[in-house]
């Protein structure tokens, strides 16, 4: 299994393809399709620290395995294997996080 650097995350992708018929009748290409852009959080990568004028700042991840969240198309690098199709993304590129309806 992956793990990932800091300060990256491992996304595992929900969803399905879109449909590959328009109501229309016009077939979409497999390239054309996207998968949604929600996703569960697989890892995390370690607290990573960063420079800012004379002083170094330890940073911590905000989001923790099991987290849903919500993240742009087309952004990070995917990867797709036998278990689903995963994304690394840095942990700052996330948008939103979704919780359960209560």
């Amino acid at each position: 299994m992956m793990k990932p650097l800091p300060p990256y995350v491992i996304l595992k992708m929900n969803g399905t393809y879109q449909e590959t018929e328009t109501k229309g009748g016009l077939l979409i290409p497999q390239s054309a399709r996207d998968l949604s852009a929600e996703g569960n959080v697989v890892d995390v990568g370690s607290a990573w620290k960063e420079k800012k004028g004379r002083k170094w700042i330890t940073h911590q991840h905000q989001l923790q395995k099991g987290h849903r969240v919500l993240i742009p198309y087309y952004s990070g690098t995917s990867m797709t294997t036998e278990a689903g199709h995963f994304i690394v993304i840095r942990e700052d590129e996330v948008l939103a996080t979704i919780e359960k309806d209560t």
